[in-house]
Order: structure tokens, then sequence, then C-alpha cells
């Protein structure tokens, strides 16, 4: 299989991914106004509590790969059953 055999490829190219957009900071300079540096900072500490509940949710079934553990079950109840778009 062309991206692994559990999608490790998957995981690779969104950590390329990223790596290039962190290494953007370094390149591009762009000075934001305090509103929307507050803003984005609210942002990312919601999505890290998202995430966090999530991982919490999962438990055992939490896998690293997009291919699920072989014990795992199916997790549709909670935040990672939710569509938040």
């Amino acid at each position: 299989m062309v991206m692994g055999k559990h999608g490790e490829g998957w995981v690779i190219i969104q950590l390329a991914i990223l790596i290039l957009i962190l290494g953007m900071q370094r390149i591009v300079s762009i000075e934001f106004p305090l509103w929307q540096r507050l803003l984005g900072g609210l942002i990312v500490v919601a999505a890290g509590a998202i995430i966090a509940i999530s991982i919490w949710a999962l438990g055992r079934n939490l896998a690293p790969f997009p291919k699920p553990v072989p014990w795992g079950r199916l997790v549709t109840d909670g935040s990672p059953g939710r569509k938040f778009l």
C-alpha cells in the first residue's frame, strides 16, 4: 500500500504540513492587531479543549493512525460523534 498498512503516510503528510505552517512564522512576519491575536488565542484554547475531551471520550479506542485498533469499537457519542462545523 502506498500510504502504509495502518495509514502511516497520512500521519507523515500531516506532520510535514504542520512543520511547514509553523516554519512560515520565521519566514513571513505579519503583525496582527491585538484583538485578532486574542481571538486567535481563544480559538486555540477552544480547539485544545475539544481535542482533550475527544481523547478522553475515545479512551482505549484512540489510535495514532487512521486505521482503528483491533480491539476498538466505533464511538459515535460525545465529542467524537459531533460535527462542529
